[in-house]
């Protein structure tokens, strides 16, 4: 998490007086270019996928405000930048014997 830019902000929505006065919503930021702890064709498909998280500064940007929790808010930023390289960094499978045969049809 050293790599991150965290931020905290005030979240919006329900939350009565909770929400005007606690800063729990969570802005984690990381320059994707210079994220030598992804490999490089990670990075290419995190550029690719996730054009609307990347900012004009080169910055890839994660937000949370799901709960009222400012802790529970950055593990979900850390679960969903999980889910998103794991995204990325899946192998493409070959078309099975079928498929191929269906698109040569076409």
């Amino acid at each position: 998490i050293e790599t991150f830019d965290t931020s905290f902000n005030r979240s919006s929505g329900p939350g009565g007086q909770n929400v005007n006065k606690v800063a729990t919503k969570v802005e984690m930021r990381f320059v994707l270019d210079t994220a030598d702890w992804l490999p490089e064709y990670v990075r290419g498909k995190l550029n690719e996928q996730n054009r609307n998280r990347i900012n004009k500064k080169g910055e890839f940007v994660i937000t949370s405000d799901r709960t009222r929790s400012q802790v529970k808010n950055a593990d979900d930023c850390v679960d969903k930048l999980y889910q998103i390289i794991l995204k990325a960094g899946e192998v493409p499978k070959e078309p099975d014997q079928a498929t191929v045969e269906r698109v040569k049809k076409l």
